[in-house]
C-alpha cells in the first residue's frame, strides 16, 4: 500500500488532539527543544565558519531562534490540533484594527521607556547583594551584546538585523507565547485574563533580562489582548514588528541620537500621561469594537 503525502498528513495532523492537556504540553515542549537542536546546528556550523564573532552570534540565533519559535511552534501545532490554522487564530484582521493597535504600540513607548528607567532603579536588600551584583552583570552582558547587533553600516547589516532582530520574534515568539502558551493557559484556567498575564509573565522572564522584566510583562499583555480583541494573531505580530524594527532603524539611521530616543518620556511626566490617556482610549475603542462584533472565539 502506497502512502502519499497527504495520507502522512492526515496521520500526523492532530495526532496528539485526544491526548491530556499536560501530555499535549510536555510533547510540544520536546518538540520545540528537538527543532532548536537541529536547526540551531546550522547556526553553529555558520558561527564557526565566519570570522566575525558578531555576525557569527547573528547566524547562530538566526537559526536558533527560527528553529525554536518558527519551526518547533509550527510543528507542535500542526500534531497537538487538527485545526492548527485555528488555534494559532491565524485570521485576517481588519486594516482598521491594525492601525489603531500600531497607533497603541507607538503610544506604549513613553510608558514603557519610564517602567525600563523604573525598574532599573530596583534595589535589593543587603542579604542578597550577591543575586543582584549577578543580576547587573547578567544585564551588561546583555546590554553590549546587544548594541554590538544593533549598530551596523550597511544595509544589508541593517536589513539582516531587521531579519534577526524584527521579523522572526514578532512571528515566532507570537505564535508560541499568544498563540500556544496563552492558549493553552486559557483551556487550563478558562480565565482570558488569567491566560494573557501568565503568558506575558513567561514571555518576560523567558528573555532573562532582569532590569526590563516589567515593561516586557506589560508589552506582552498587550499583545495578549490584542490577540483577544482582533480574533487574529497577525496583530500583534505586526505590533511586535514595529516595536522591535523601530529600535534597529533608531540604531541605523540615528545612531548618535539613540539614548535621547530611548529616554523619550522617562521622567517627563506630561508626555506620560499622555501616553497613558492615549493607549486606554485606543485600548478602549479595540475592546469596544470587540464587543460590538462577534467576540473571539475561545
Amino acid at each position: 500500500m502506497k502512502i502519499t503525502d497527504d495520507k502522512i498528513s492526515e496521520m500526523t495532523r492532530g495526532m496528539l488532539s485526544d491526548e491530556s492537556i499536560l501530555f499535549r504540553i510536555t510533547a510540544c515542549f520536546f518538540c520545540m527543544l528537538i527543532c532548536q537542536l537541529i536547526v540551531g546546528a546550522i547556526g553553529i556550523i555558520a558561527m564557526k565558519l565566519t570570522d566575525d564573532p558578531i555576525l557569527g552570534l547573528k547566524w547562530n540565533q538566526l537559526f536558533s531562534a527560527s528553529g525554536l519559535f518558527i519551526v518547533g511552534t509550527f510543528i507542535s501545532s500542526y500534531i497537538a490540533c487538527k485545526d492548527w490554522k485555528e488555534h494559532l487564530t491565524l485570521n485576517k484582521p481588519s486594516f482598521w484594527f491594525i492601525a489603531l493597535a500600531v497607533a497603541t504600540t507607538i503610544m506604549f513607548l513613553p510608558l514603557v521607556n519610564h517602567l525600563t528607567y523604573m525598574n532599573e532603579l530596583m534595589d535589593l536588600p543587603d542579604s542578597l547583594k550577591s543575586l543582584e551584583d549577578w543580576m547587573r552583570e547578567n544585564e551588561d552582558k546583555n546590554a553590549k551584546i546587544t548594541e554590538d547587533f544593533l549598530r551596523v553600516e550597511s544595509f544589508g547589516g541593517f536589513l539582516l538585523n531587521i531579519l534577526i532582530l524584527a521579523i522572526i520574534p514578532a512571528i515566532g515568539e507570537e505564535m508560541l507565547f499568544r498563540g500556544l502558551v496563552q492558549k493553552g493557559l486559557f483551556k487550563i484556567t478558562r480565565n482570558i485574563h488569567i491566560a494573557i498575564w501568565c503568558s506575558a509573565i513567561i514571555f518576560s522572564a523567558i528573555h532573562i533580562q532582569f532590569y526590563g522584566f516589567i515593561p516586557r510583562m506589560l508589552m506582552g499583555a498587550l499583545f495578549g489582548y490584542l490577540l483577544v480583541w482582533s480574533n487574529s494573531i497577525i496583530v500583534p505580530m505586526i505590533c511586535h514588528f514595529v516595536n522591535n524594527a523601530s529600535i534597529v532603524c533608531i540604531y541605523y539611521l540615528a545612531s548618535d541620537k539613540v539614548e535621547a530616543l530611548e529616554g523619550f518620556g522617562t521622567n517627563d511626566y506630561s508626555i506620560i500621561f499622555i501616553s497613558v490617556a492615549v493607549c486606554s482610549i485606543l485600548c478602549y475603542a479595540m475592546y469596544r469594537r470587540w464587543k460590538i462584533s462577534l467576540p473571539f472565539e475561545l
